[in-house]
């Protein structure tokens, strides 16, 4: 019998040699032993290994197994060398942009959804809420508040939600808030575009009639006129696009990278504003940096003629965050300095309203989840995952704790997953939940 597990599956085949070296998804990869692929195989299948031969085609993964009479028909053998391949790859698995370890989150995986800043779902309090698919850039940019991106130094970690998981829990926050005007917003520590399961996961939330918008942040980099014809198909209402510069070499400066191309950015710009998606141009303002950049980014978005039921220019204030990178030359300017530049903008290129407020993007306030936990509370915990940050102390590291159906983030921790540990909270602002051990 020979079985194209391709097929069946979303997994790929790099190469074969003493490994399989498999892609899933295209943002993950993993590998396992060749020899106990087929080990598990005759432990779960009960047939010899001798018999068993591991192929690849082109990109295919071709299980072949020769010489056996009492075999399960075919559609169990597909499930149970599935189950085999699902239950060994997370224990390898890498996100293919980053390199860093991926844990791959699913329902059965006992990670909740909400608590995290890294992943899953966020709840300010409004009608928009924070959807996070993934974690991960392809950028680099010097300013980034997260340090995200290949050359990360402080990023172990990195995070992928599957769909299913994701929308049900969000229909089960927006039920809670029982309105029917929720903006999703689809952001992150990461690139989220670079989601395999975008358009998917944007198609589900479409049929929700209590969502009437759907927007994103992108760097724009991953988008070309197809991918964002299938977005448009797909009802994607805004797509919010950073651009911090269009000169190019300053470009490249900013996005901590040679293989950003301005060039094809404006294209991308262009193709949105000729869609039925509504553009808001986002750049950073660094002050001393790109002040005439962002002079000529106002004066390009004006010549773009965009028409929207929201602001298409939203420029922002460059701040400097304790896990991100800093630009070491760059001082940050007040708010009311911010204000002030905003208002000089306005005037000079008679662009209104250029500082913006939540109203504007009809975000108003709506009902939160309640918090089970609050500051200075002692809990206890099960281990769930590895966090995202290391420590400076020497065998610690973040790690992710569980408890009431919320993520919780343990600074410095010395447990291991499935330890029960004690903490006590040290933040729960929005939901998202800090924490430190409790030694005995």
């Amino acid at each position: 019998m020979q079985i194209n597990l391709s097929n069946h599956t979303k997994i790929k085949v790099k190469a074969i040699n003493d490994q399989l070296h498999l892609t899933l998804s295209e943002m993950m990869t993993g590998n396992i032993p060749k020899k106990t692929f087929k080990k598990l195989i005759k432990k779960r299948i009960r047939i010899s290994e001798k018999n068993i031969q591991i192929i690849k085609n082109a990109e295919d993964l071709i299980i072949k197994i020769e010489n056996e009479t009492n075999l399960p028909v075919k559609n169990v053998l597909i499930k149970e060398l599935s189950i085999i391949l699902s239950e060994y790859l997370p224990l390898t698995l890498k996100n293919k942009i980053t390199n860093r370890k991926l844990i791959h989150i699913t329902k059965d995986s006992g990670i909740p959804l909400m608590g995290s800043i890294y992943f899953g779902i966020i709840d300010r309090g409004t009608n928009l809420i924070q959807v996070r698919p993934l974690t991960g850039c392809l950028l680099n940019c010097p300013f980034c508040s997260v340090d995200e991106g290949k050359l990360s130094k402080t990023r172990l970690t990195d995070y992928l939600i599957t769909v299913p998981y994701l929308v049900e829990e969000t229909r089960k926050l927006i039920a809670y808030k029982g309105i029917s005007d929720i903006e999703i917003h689809i952001d992150g520590q990461s690139e989220p575009t670079l989601y395999p399961h975008l358009p998917e996961l944007i198609a589900e939330f479409k049929k929700d009639s209590r969502i009437n918008v759907i927007s994103i942040q992108t760097n724009g980099l991953p988008l070309n006129y197809k991918y964002i014809k299938k977005l448009e198909q797909i009802g994607l209402t805004r797509i919010n696009l950073s651009i911090n510069s269009l000169n190019p070499k300053k470009a490249q400066y900013l996005a901590g990278t040679s293989s950003y191309d301005i060039d094809h950015i404006k294209q991308i710009a262009k193709q949105i504003v000729s869609s039925s998606i509504d553009l808001l141009i986002s750049p950073l303002w660094i002050p001393g940096i790109n002040d005439e950049d962002i002079e000529e980014i106002i004066s390009f978005t004006n010549n773009l003629k965009i028409e929207s039921d929201f602001p298409i220019l939203g420029i922002q204030n460059y701040l400097k965050y304790k896990f991100g990178r800093k630009i070491s030359h760059v001082k940050m300017v007040n708010m009311k300095r911010f204000q002030e530049k905003l208002r000089e903008w306005e005037e000079k290129f008679e662009t209104h309203p250029l500082f913006l407020s939540k109203t504007d993007f009809g975000i108003h306030p709506a009902k939160s989840y309640p918090k089970p936990f609050r500051k200075g509370e002692k809990i206890e915990v099960e281990i769930v995952s590895l966090g995202r940050l290391p420590s400076k102390h020497e065998n610690k590291q973040e790690m992710l704790g569980s408890a009431k159906n919320r993520v919780i983030q343990i600074m410095n921790s010395t447990a291991k997953i499935k330890n029960r540990v004690n903490v006590k909270i040290t933040k729960t602002k929005d939901n998202i939940f800090y924490a430190r051990e409790i030694y005995n």
